[in-house]
């Protein structure tokens, strides 16, 4: 609903005349000054893979090197008025973050905002995007209105938020906030660091790096009030997003509240972003130039305030130099003195030393060596994708080869698709682990590297559990198309097949995905796949719902996923079915907790079968054991009873059990797996191995490979007995 003008609008309040004057000409394009901001008529695909399709009704803001897409009327919930991603010319959609959506906290509660017109005005001889929205607090409502517009200092957004409400009264202790996904990243604040707490914090900004690019956000004045929201998975934990709220103010009769924000992008790090913030606010960091001689991948310069407080991380260009801004942690700048050193993945750090604003630094990251490794086929000689462990012995400590989502490098591992890798490390003496998974034997070698001795392993690795029929699978795995995950689908894939995972299904959050071109590229030819999703229920949410194989439509948004807001499990269920014979509807993780488990929203009570009237049990297989529950036997044993219970009452459930891997590293993929009983252990036809799951031919184990049978029957087939 648009309200109405009243006596308030005409006011000489000199801030709410010049950001939010009512006479200005709506249009649904407009180029101006280098900048164009334009409505989408038709579904646009993304500019980059993994990037987000704009669909009619969204709104596009393109100006040096930026683009903008914020979603339009026709999108669900918080979507609408919302900025859904954010780039440069030639970054890769994951350096994107996924959400910058508005909200309204009064005193302590937080209010979504709801957009209901959006429209491009010219401001100041440029294109603004404008969203008026409103919240409803108890019987008020309260006017939320933003303009979005690109800032002088380019490759940033402006977003001016005014808000008043309708009755022209008081309204104390407001905060405009920014609820923001980080699309997988953990981002930074200073004086924290990585956020990894639920606190409040105030800060001067909060930011996010990418391989390419980083994201900055902070208000025009400081300092931002920030908070990270979590889900819980078992004794894991994701940031969902963070709700970074603008100073307090109160609203007096016939007044407003007025809060500015900047959306900064900086290539190629977070000191860039830092410095173009800087611009915007009218008021330069001072900075630090600091120069790397070698800078290897990775390089990163830390930089911490007197008191050892983090500042910031940031990364140095091409030439190997850094121009830092040194920001106040949170209004003032208290300190004149700073420590900084740099690191590298596969290297020791250099020095730290201390700098002061104006200063010219050197930075020196040792060297090392490197250890060459081939992993291969005991019976054959051919290479074999594999799992690289590295772990420091004595005085050595454990390599950080990169960060927990890469393959190439993830804390102290390298998974390798084509069996070999080269690993920079630090002199020292490792132990070196090489895997397979469950079905190869383990490689274990002692080297000592110097910066004069670079030592190579040559590992062969004997395949001694014949599955035989038996495809292992994983049916629960995240990529960076969910959004709190930043595995490529190449690392993913490769990921699975050095644990020996011959069939695996991708299931992101609400966005369909198909692994068969990350195989093709990495020529993986003995691994099979479907397209799939995780249907994460919302409004109302009562668990995460896989269905594959789920046609997957590359024009569509989110891959053509189904809906995931507003429906109930009978009407998924039965939505997801009606895509196909072949459709296995999954139900994740019953128990998990903080309402995320469908059987602990629906109260499912095994012993006497009571439970919530929404409850259906119209689904086809179940998440028996869950990777994040590999140490929680207790909840295996519950989920087990359930299972027990639904196959007392004739319902013919297959239990699964699947990793539910969002990273690299220490997540395993692959772990808890599925066998599943295909004649020839064929994975070349997908939906082979789909029915045989369906049928019940399967197993689930963290590793030990099982032989049951009763008379002929294994498992799936029905056993008969007399007396």
């Amino acid at each position: 609903m648009l309200r109405t003008l009243s006596v308030r609008d005409v006011l000489p309040i000199a801030v709410a005349l010049a950001l939010f004057g009512c006479a200005e000409e709506r249009h649904t394009e407009l180029s101006l000054g280098g900048v164009r901001i334009a409505r989408v008529e038709q579904s646009l695909p993304p500019e980059t893979p993994g990037g987000v399709v704009a669909v009619p009704g969204d709104f596009v803001i393109e100006g040096d090197g930026l683009r903008v897409l914020v979603g339009g009327l026709r999108r669900a919930g918080e979507a609408s008025g919302a900025v859904l991603e954010a780039t440069l010319d030639g970054v890769p959609a994951d350096d994107s973050i996924v959400l910058v959506a508005p909200r309204l906290m009064v005193g302590a509660s937080t209010h979504a905002v709801v957009a209901r017109r959006m429209s491009v005005i010219e401001r100041r001889g440029r294109p603004a995007l404008r969203v008026e929205g409103e919240v409803r607090i108890d019987e008020r409502l309260v006017d939320v209105h933003q303009e979005l517009s690109v800032a002088d200092a380019g490759s940033a957004i402006s977003i001016v938020t005014r808000v008043a409400p309708e009755d022209d009264g008081m309204l104390e202790q407001v905060r405009v906030v920014a609820r923001i996904g980080w699309g997988g990243a953990t981002p930074i604040l200073p004086g924290v660091g990585a956020v990894d707490d639920e606190m409040w914090h105030d800060a001067n900004w909060i930011a996010r790096s990418g391989s390419e690019m980083a994201t900055v956000f902070g208000y025009r004045a400081p300092p931002a009030h920030v908070r990270a929201i979590f889900e819980q998975h078992g004794a894991s934990r994701f940031l969902s997003y963070t709700n970074v709220a603008s100073p307090r103010g109160d609203i007096g009769e016939d007044d407003a509240f007025v809060a500015r924000s900047a959306l900064v992008l900086g290539r190629p790090s977070v000191a860039e972003g830092l410095r173009r913030l800087g611009w915007i606010r009218g008021a330069p960091f001072p900075e630090v130039l600091f120069t790397l001689p070698y800078a290897p991948e990775g390089a990163t310069i830390h930089v911490r305030t007197e008191d050892g407080e983090p500042l910031l991380d940031t990364f140095p260009d091409e030439r190997g130099r850094a121009l830092v801004p040194l920001t106040p942690v949170a209004v003032e700048l208290r300190s004149r003195r700073f420590g900084a050193w740099a690191t590298a993945y596969g290297h020791a750090p250099s020095d730290e030393v201390t700098v002061a604003p104006g200063d010219r630094v050197t930075l020196v990251i040792p060297r090392g060596n490197r250890v060459r490794v081939a992993l291969t086929d005991a019976a054959t000689g051919r290479p074999i994708p594999g799992r690289i462990r590295i772990r420091g012995i004595g005085a050595t400590p454990s390599p950080d080869l990169g960060p927990e989502e890469r393959a190439d490098g993830a804390a102290d591992t390298v998974i390798t698709a084509r069996g070999s890798a080269v690993v920079q490390l630090p002199a020292g003496t490792y132990r070196v682990t090489l895997t397979r998974g469950p079905e190869w034997t383990i490689v274990e070698e002692q080297v000592e590297v110097t910066p004069t001795f670079s030592p190579e392993i040559d590992a062969a690795l004997s395949h001694v559990v014949d599955p035989g029929d038996w495809v292992s699978a994983d049916f629960h795995v995240h990529a960076a198309p969910s959004p709190d995950s930043q595995v490529t689908l190449e690392d993913r894939v490769a990921s699975l097949v050095a644990e020996g995972v011959r069939f695996a299904v991708p299931t992101d959050h609400n966005h369909v995905t198909d692994y068969a071109p990350a195989a093709e590229a990495l020529v993986i030819d003995d691994f099979g796949t479907v397209p799939g999703v995780e249907v994460t229920t919302w409004a109302p949410q009562y668990g995460h719902i896989n269905a594959y194989p789920w046609p997957l439509d590359p024009d569509a948004p989110a891959g053509g996923a189904p809906a995931h807001r507003g429906t109930s499990p009978e009407e998924l269920f039965r939505t997801l079915h009606e895509a196909g014979e072949d459709v296995v509807v999954q139900v994740n993780h019953p128990r998990l907790e903080h309402d995320i488990g469908y059987f602990e929203v629906m109260g499912l009570d095994p012993r006497t079968g009571s439970a919530s009237d929404l409850f259906s049990e119209d689904f086809d297989a179940l998440e028996v054991w869950n990777g994040f529950d590999l140490g929680r036997p207790e909840m295996f044993e519950r989920v087990f009873e359930d299972w027990l219970f639904l196959l007392a009452r004739g319902r013919r459930i297959v239990a699964t059990g699947n990793s539910d891997s969002h990273k690299v590293w220490f997540q395993w993929a692959g772990y808890p797996r599925t066998y599943v009983r295909v004649p020839g252990g064929r994975v070349a036809d997908p939906l082979e191995v789909v029915r045989a799951l369906r049928a019940g031919h399967a197993f689930v184990t963290s590793g030990p490979f099982l032989e049951v049978r009763i008379g002929d029957a294994i498992p799936g087939d029905t056993a008969r007995y007399r007396g």
